[in-house]
Order: structure tokens, then C-alpha cells, then sequence
């Protein structure tokens, strides 16, 4: 049963004390939501994930730039299921993919040609609304030129305004302006084409599911097993519980940030733009040069977006921390995070000595390692060693370069006790109240 609405005009009741009942009411509904979501995909279930989405969509009613969201993860593993549960919130347009950027904005209308035309994505979204993005994968393995105009187009679009100009009718050009949220479900091929989203300015921010756990697999499709013939109850019922928490958001309760808060967000911030910024390889593979670092401004607002929408859903303001430095360290290529951390706790070490640890081909944490040390992150030693018949060899050793803290990125549940702590669950929220319990 899902709660009713949220009452805000008791006048009989003091603004306080209505805000904090607000905000339990708020709590008990995202605990249902959580039930009822394990219910049907299983106790094994990543709540991040649906928690960010509704984040995401949640700042559609705060104020401030757009939250972009992408759930990433292997094929079947309830992302898509995820995101497309938002589908009865309001404003929401759902889009399964994208062909060309005239799908976003069109010049054919619902008088001309079509009468389904509507002009475009942009045009059903007008000047506020979310975009649900069923597969971003589709998008990606287009063909280059056919895929680089559209991801131009939806930088534009980010930033809040795109012109499009036709090559019709004298040239004439579609304009759109306004504000859109944007939720979506990718595949790791994200990670493939990391470069090219990356040299056009990664407006994303990312969390990743884990689908390697072995228990977790087994009790997932063996859960898919038992929804069989249900599918319609079960995404009927979801899609209802997101809808309610999304429409009892109150933008007014929204908390402001405290210090300790504000330093771990721009910490993870800095160091999570940094190390995704784009290297140059050749034909081979092999990095030759490096972009210029990716500066921490833009994505340190999307993760204090993140951190308010999570409020405003109801977590409280240790999950929702916690919720942002995942997030930030997910925007980490994987490979390029676990390189980091492995230098991080054992510096000056091999190439192969990493390799080992890490499990992964030689040829490839080489790259990654030249790639950090490219971006400035990793600094290389050479050195002479003793080899055989009394001879001596070169020997390339690599750390973590002073300067870069490695763990900030770190889940805040694995910090020690005493390693920046948000502090209490509740602060004053930007009307001045508390809305603590």
C-alpha cells in the first residue's frame, strides 16, 4: 500500500514540527519503495541504484544545473528495469534511443507531414522535464560520424540551450532552450568509448552495478525466474512508488552543506575529474599524449545535486554522502581507479608486480599506467638492478605522485572512524528550519 500524499497546508500545525513530520513521512516511503523493489529483483538488489535515480529526478524540483545519471553495468542486471520505473513522474519523456540529432529537435511539426510528429524530444520535454534514456549503448556503437553530432548536440543540450541549424528551407535554424534532467541505462561499453565522451566534456555522472558476484547472480535469476507471468504487476507497482516519492519532494527542506561535507564532495570531485580525463593513444593502443585535466567545477556541482536530491527523497545525510563518493569514484575508469589504488598502498612497484596483483593482462595495466603517468598522476623511477652473469638493467618503478589523495574516493563504510565524517544525520535545510528527526 502505497502512503498518500503529504500534506503541507495545516495551518493549525508550526512549520517546524511540520517539516520534520515531513521528512519521516518522506523516510517511511523510500523504506517501502526499498521493500517493495528487493521484493521483486531480491534481497541482492543494489538500492544505490534506484536511490540515484530517484535523486536524479528529484532535482528537477530543486534549484540549480541539471543532474545527468547513468546507471552502468553488464546486460541484465535491472538497470534498465531501474531507470524506466520513473515512467509516471511527471515530466518524464522516455526515449529507447536515439537515431540522429533531429530526433531531439525537428523542424516537422504534428500539422505537417506525420501526424505523430511532435518536433522533436526537446519539444515534448518544452522547458523543464527528465528524459529516461531506456539504453545508451545503442548510441554508442553507432557509427562515428553519425554518433558524434548527436553526443555534440546533448553537451549543448546539457548546458541548457542548442541551436541546430537545417540545411533546408534557406537554412534556417530550430532553437531550444530550457532545463532537462537526463536518466539512463549503459552497458560497459561505456567504458570502451570513455575517450570520445570524454574529449567532448563528460557531463555524466555514473554508477556502477556489480554483476560479477557469484551468489548475487544466481539468487537475481532465480528471482527473474519467480517473476515470470508478473512482469506487468511488478513494474506497475515500482513505477507507482517512484511516482510518489518524486511527487512528495519538497524543494524547501532542501539541506545546505556543511563544511566537512563541502571538502569531501570538492575532494572526490578533483580527484575523480582528473583521473577521467581523455589521453591520446596511437593505432596501437599505446598513449602518446594527454588532454589537459578535466577541472573539478562542473562535476563537484552534479555531486551536490546528487547529495540534495538524495536528501529530499529521504535518505538521510550519511547515505547520501555516501551515495556521492560512490558515484564520484564510479566515474573513474575502472581500471584506471584500481591502478591508483594499488600504487596508493604498494609505491614504487613494477609494472608486473601490478599486474599480478590486479589479475589483468600486462599489456593492458601497461597502458593504464602510462596513461596516469601522461596525466601527471603516477610518477616513474628508473633505476639499475642486478641481473644475471653480474649485469645490470633498467627497472621503470611507478607511484602515486604527491598531491593526489587516493582515498577520497574510498566508500565512506571502509574509511576509518575518524576520516572526515559528515557528522550528524540532519543540518539546517536552505529555508533555515531543521527538518531532522
Amino acid at each position: 500500500m502505497v502512503t498518500p500524499n503529504i500534506n503541507r497546508h495545516n495551518a493549525n500545525t508550526d512549520p517546524d514540527v511540520q517539516q520534520r513530520r515531513e521528512v519521516v513521512a518522506q523516510r517511511s516511503l523510500l523504506a517501502e519503495l526499498h521493500v517493495e523493489f528487493r521484493k521483486w529483483f531480491g534481497q541482492h538488489y543494489d538500492l544505490a541504484a534506484i536511490d540515484a535515480t530517484l535523486a536524479a529526478a528529484a532535482v528537477q524540483k530543486l534549484k540549480g544545473d541539471p543532474l545527468w545519471l547513468l546507471l552502468v553495468s553488464g546486460a541484465s542486471t535491472a538497470k534498465s528495469e531501474t531507470v524506466t520505473r520513473l515512467e509516471r513522474c511527471e515530466g518524464v519523456v522516455p526515449v529507447s534511443t536515439l537515431t540522429t540529432e533531429a530526433a531531439l529537435l525537428s523542424a516537422t511539426g504534428r500539422d505537417d507531414k506525420d501526424p505523430n510528429a511532435t518536433g522533436g524530444i526537446l519539444r515534448e520535454v518544452g522547458e523543464s522535464g527528465i528524459i529516461v534514456f531506456k539504453d545508451v549503448t545503442s548510441i554508442l556503437s553507432m557509427n562515428p560520424s553519425t554518433r558524434a553530432p548527436i553526443l555534440a548536440a546533448l553537451r549543448e543540450i546539457y548546458d541548457g540551450e542548442w541551436h541546430r541549424g537545417k540545411g533546408t528551407d534557406g537554412g534556417s535554424r530550430l532553437h531550444w532552450k530550457g532545463r532537462v534532467i537526463v536518466v539512463g541505462a549503459v552497458t560497459t561499453a561505456w567504458d570502451k568509448h570513455h575517450s570520445v565522451v570524454a574529449e567532448m566534456g563528460d557531463r555524466f555522472v555514473l554508477l556502477r552495478i556489480d554483476s560479477t558476484d557469484k551468489e548475487a547472480r544466481i539468487a537475481n535469476g532465480t528471482q527473474a525466474i519467480d517473476n515470470t507471468g508478473d512482469e506487468y504487476t511488478m513494474r506497475a507497482k515500482l513505477s507507482e512508488y517512484a511516482a510518489k516519492v518524486i511527487e512528495n519532494v519538497n524543494p524547501t527542506v532542501v539541506p545546505v552543506l556543511k563544511d566537512s561535507e563541502r571538502q569531501q564532495i570538492l575532494a572526490a570531485a578533483d580527484l575523480a575529474a582528473y583521473a577521467r580525463t581523455a589521453v591520446e593513444t596511437n593505432y596501437k593502443g599505446d598513449v602518446i599524449d594527454c588532454h589537459a585535466p578535466e577541472g573539478p567545477a562542473r562535476l563537484s556541482k552534479q555531486l551536490t545535486q546528487l547529495f540534495r536530491g538524495a536528501c529530499v527523497i529521504g535518505l538521510d545525510r550519511h547515505s547520501a554522502l555516501s551515495l556521492v563518493i560512490r558515484c564520484a569514484r564510479d566515474c573513474v575508469p575502472p581500471l584506471r581507479l584500481q591502478v591508483l589504488e594499488d600504487l596508493a598502498k604498494h609505491p614504487r612497484s613494477k609494472t608486473n608486480d601490478v599486474r599480478k596483483r590486479l589479475q589483468k593482462p600486462a599489456a593492458t595495466v601497461d597502458r593504464v599506467i602510462q596513461a596516469l603517468v601522461s596525466l601527471g598522476m603516477v610518477e616513474q623511477d628508473e633505476s639499475e638492478e642486478p641481473y644475471l652473469n653480474g649485469n645490470t638493467r633498467h627497472v621503470w618503478r611507478f607511484s602515486v605522485r604527491n598531491g593526489f589523495d587516493v582515498c577520497v574516493l574510498a566508500p565512506i563504510e571502509s574509511r576509518p572512524a575518524d576520516h572526515n565524517r559528515s557528522g550528524d544525520i540532519d543540518g539546517p535545510p536552505e529555508g533555515g528550519r531543521l527538518p531532522g528527526i
